[in-house]
């Protein structure tokens, strides 16, 4: 299997993450227009960002279960997704990966009770630990994988090469 490169995932998210703003934007202006009341109530500000939320799953989830097992930004990259035994991933494997992929950046810790610069420099410090811990293995494994990757048993490879294998086609 030829493994997809970090530089081509990197692109591959930016991609996605561009064409999910674009999708959520007319969304997000028309809650706008709703007036300062809106984000103002606790509970709707909850409902709209589950809302958020169970978007971007279900545009990984639904697309990187797909016939072509990709998302956009994937396959703008020639890349795609799979199990370890070139399968396609389940939907319950996605939305695993998924939840995994977010729990990395939730874990950031917020530093109160410190004086200002000294909390600022430590809750960055959390936050890039806990951001980029979980890829950091990208860097040191022959597959390539994150460590929600690996958790899931699934590897991203580069797509022209596996659809001749038969990865892509069920």
């Amino acid at each position: 299997m030829n493994y997809a490169s970090a530089s081509s995932r990197f692109w591959a998210n930016v991609v996605d993450r561009i064409i999910l703003f674009a999708l959520w934007l007319p969304m997000d202006i028309f809650l706008q227009c709703l007036g300062p009341s809106f984000s103002s109530t606790p509970e709707l500000s909850f409902l709209f960002g589950m809302l958020n939320f169970f978007f971007v799953l279900f545009y990984f989830v639904y697309l990187e279960t797909s016939s072509t097992q990709a998302t956009p930004g994937m396959e703008f990259m020639g890349i795609c997704i799979c199990t370890k035994n070139s399968k396609r991933l389940s939907r319950l494997r996605s939305i695993g990966r998924y939840l995994l992929y977010l729990c990395g950046p939730s874990v950031t810790i917020y530093y109160r009770e410190a004086p200002p610069y000294v909390a600022l420099i430590l809750t960055l410090f959390s936050t890039f630990m806990a951001f980029f811990l979980p890829l950091l293995p990208i860097f040191f494994t022959k597959k390539k994988q994150t460590l929600y990757d690996m958790l899931t048993d699934v590897v991203v490879v580069k797509a022209k090469q596996e659809q001749t294998a038969g990865v892509v086609a069920e």
